[in-house]
């Protein structure tokens, strides 16, 4: 399959109940998003930080608008837009950086306090205002966001996703994890512990987040062709809120009691589980997604076997790069594919080395 891979998404691709902790200076093929979010997850707790360092056309034709206003001798402005403020975006806020100084141009990062669509559309619509001369964007929901990406791409302001795709939109392309991938590994690792046999549960960030959305239904489709032992009792969302994952999975268990396995798709179902685990006693055959600290200290600690983890860093840093082709009248692919790792406790202390 193809490879996959400054601010805050709790319990939404917490459904996207679906969040990462790499070196500041690590590069983006080396280091694994660090900081714990959901699927589609933003920086700290607070707004994030203003940084100095586009009827839908065929990509082709979407690249020669965008690249129409691209022959000025002024310095470029591009703005990086999350789908809420959260940490899991910290190695957004690096990775954009980063590509903006090392590109010479000019970087605001910016996202909506909660994932709203409509706030992410104001949003949005304030950088069109402003002119910028690019915007990056991870998406709280796709389909939302296609007229206001028609809105940027007539203006001649070229449009790229990450992290979340906004597929169907005049967007120039996306960059981030191929979802299918990482559903397909999620199949396979917990099929791999249940032996190919069990009842599983499933808690994922925003129901409607694109990529909660697929790592789910592309779950479900790869149990079904080469699993059919393997059964998906429940599937709960949690918005990317810690407290909604916990419930989730408690509710889940309570009514399922002889449940095998558990699958998180989003940055909070890691902590959700281990804590769940340890009020029962008991430990399900595992899969959960993204790097916090809680889960990391859950692979090192035994509490959950593995998780699959994303590049941030890469996303933003990637995002930035096709941005800045495209306004030099380059041709860019539509999909950039960025890093997917499996971390486990055999492996951990190579993506993570502890803290001496």
């Amino acid at each position: 399959m193809k490879k996959l891979s400054t601010m805050l998404v709790m319990s939404l691709v917490t459904s996207l109940a679906v969040a990462c902790s790499t070196p500041a200076s690590a590069p983006p093929s080396q280091a694994p998003a660090s900081q714990a979010a959901a699927s589609q997850t933003p920086a700290s707790e607070s707004a994030a930080p203003q940084v100095s360092a586009s009827e839908q056309p065929s990509p082709a034709a979407s690249q020669a608008v965008a690249s129409s206003a691209a022959t000025s001798d002024k310095k470029l402005k591009f703005a990086q837009i999350y789908s809420v403020v959260h940490p899991f975006f910290e190695p957004c806020d690096r990775g954009g950086k980063a590509k903006a100084a090392e590109l010479g141009v000019d970087l605001v990062i910016d996202a909506p306090a909660q994932a709203d669509i409509g706030q992410q559309v104001s949003m949005i619509e304030n950088y069109i205002n402003q002119k910028v001369d690019g915007i990056a964007i991870c998406a709280v929901a796709g389909d939302g966001l296609k007229p206001v990406i028609k809105k940027a791409m007539d203006a001649g302001i070229p449009v790229v996703m990450f992290g979340v795709d906004a597929e169907g939109s005049d967007r120039i392309a996306y960059v981030g994890t191929n979802q299918e991938e990482f559903a397909q590994l999620a199949a396979d690792d917990i099929a791999q512990q249940l032996n190919g046999t069990g009842d599983i549960m499933i808690n994922m960030g925003v129901a409607t987040a694109p990529d909660q959305v697929t790592r789910v239904d592309h779950f479900k489709q790869v149990l079904a062709d080469k699993y059919p032992n393997l059964k998906v009792l429940d599937v709960q969302p949690d918005g990317s809120d810690p407290a909604k994952a916990l419930a989730n999975v408690e509710n889940m268990w309570q009514a399922h009691p002889n449940v095998a396995g558990f699958y998180g798709t989003d940055s909070v179902s890691g902590a959700a589980i281990i804590t769940a685990q340890k009020e029962k006693g008991k430990k399900l055959a595992v899969v959960v997604g993204d790097d916090g600290a809680e889960i990391l200290a859950g692979i090192r600690n035994g509490d959950i076997p593995l998780s699959l983890v994303q590049d941030p860093y890469d996303w933003a840093y990637k995002a930035i790069q096709a941005l800045y082709d495209v306004k030099q009248g380059k041709k860019i692919d539509e999909y950039i594919w960025t890093n997917l790792n499996t971390i486990t406790k055999d492996n951990i202390d190579q993506f993570y080395p502890p803290k001496s």
